[in-house]
């Protein structure tokens, strides 16, 4: 096993620690640690010092209990300074009560002997209005975003110049970037990426509506005022009235454009799924709903009130055109779940 998947390896999902930052602070130390020449260009960046020698550790606890995603140590051997860099990576977790703050004084205090100490707050695209203290020290505080993080290293990764032997670019192009694509921390807009949204807004999505209000009218429930149909028009999803006389059921169907489990794909199709659900409360009691075949529990990321779903499987085309198929499905759902309740 490589020295970088050996780092990746030692990496473990704790329930106190959001698992996908450390995951990824695992993965980044690895490749930084897989080329000489990108640690040192990467420290650079961060501190606009030349240095020769770095070495980083991840996960480091300092005094007060502080733990710091990525420590890096830096020197230039020339000069004989020293440059230390506290890193603290977010991707979906909010900014901790006085967590710059503990690490800025850390670097303060605890890191006499540094010529140079930076903290750096690297997020997908969060702001902080923290200011490290006057008094002191100085420390250099650098909040950077994750998109700016990938578009140096793919610059850096495509530069001519690298060793024939240095494993950096490759680990660049082939782990990381496409890591942080899918992770939604790097930002590499297109025209074509565009064209597609604009063909998405003005056709594909006013079809897609035109589905689902047929599906609607295909349930026949009347809304009223205290008890309407709810339109997510932007995510495509529908929500029904109650459609029982006890008041304690009702449906939701919609399209999935971020499914990806064994059974279907958003990212690989480049297809949506579709899902037709029945949705109650804490006190609804339907046993009849055990009968429905086909149907399942529905993801846990969801959240609470599904109780029966039906998602999408596959897809025949006919022709050209996918809008009978999606139909379809949204009627044989919803004549499915009519025929268990009697209604």
């Amino acid at each position: 096993m490589s020295g970088f998947l050996s780092q990746i390896a030692r990496y473990r999902p704790r329930a106190d620690r959001f698992s996908r930052e450390d995951f990824f602070t695992e993965a980044f130390a690895g490749v930084l640690r897989s080329s000489y020449s990108l640690r040192v260009a990467f420290v650079r960046l961060l501190t606009s010092h030349d240095v020769d020698a770095v070495s980083l550790q991840t996960q480091k606890t300092v005094p007060g209990g502080n733990r710091l995603d990525v420590w890096i140590d830096a020197r230039n051997e020339r000069s004989g300074a020293r440059h230390v860099v506290a890193m603290e990576n977010k991707i979906g977790a909010p900014e901790g009560e006085d967590q710059l703050l503990r690490y800025a004084l850390h670097l303060k205090h605890d890191e006499p002997a540094a010529d140079t100490r930076t903290l750096v707050y690297a997020t997908r695209h969060e702001r902080t209005t923290f200011l490290p203290p006057a008094n002191g020290p100085e420390v250099k505080f650098r909040p950077i975003h994750w998109f700016e993080v990938a578009d140096w290293m793919r610059k850096w990764a495509s530069e001519p110049s690298h060793n024939a032997g240095d494993r950096g670019p490759i680990f660049v192009h082939e782990l990381l970037l496409p890591l942080m694509e899918d992770w939604n921390m790097a930002m590499n807009l297109t025209p074509a990426d565009l064209v597609v949204a604009v063909q998405y807004h003005t056709t594909v999505g006013a079809q897609l509506l035109q589905i689902l209000d047929a599906t609607k009218e295909a349930c026949g429930v009347a809304g009223s005022p205290h008890n309407a149909w709810t339109y997510e028009r932007r995510y495509l999803w529908y929500s029904s009235p109650w459609i029982d006389d006890q008041e304690d059921l009702h449906v939701e169907f919609g399209f999935d454009f971020d499914r990806d489990d064994a059974d279907w794909s958003g990212p690989q199709l480049s297809l949506p799924s579709a899902y037709f659900a029945a949705m109650g409360t804490d006190e609804t009691d339907r046993p009849e709903l055990e009968r429905l075949q086909n149907w399942g529990s529905a993801p846990t990321v969801w959240g609470d009130g599904y109780l029966r779903v039906k998602r999408l499987g596959s897809l025949h085309v006919q022709g050209s055109s996918l809008h009978g198929e999606y139909l379809r499905f949204f009627q044989t759902a919803r004549d499915e779940l009519w025929r268990v309740l009697g209604l």
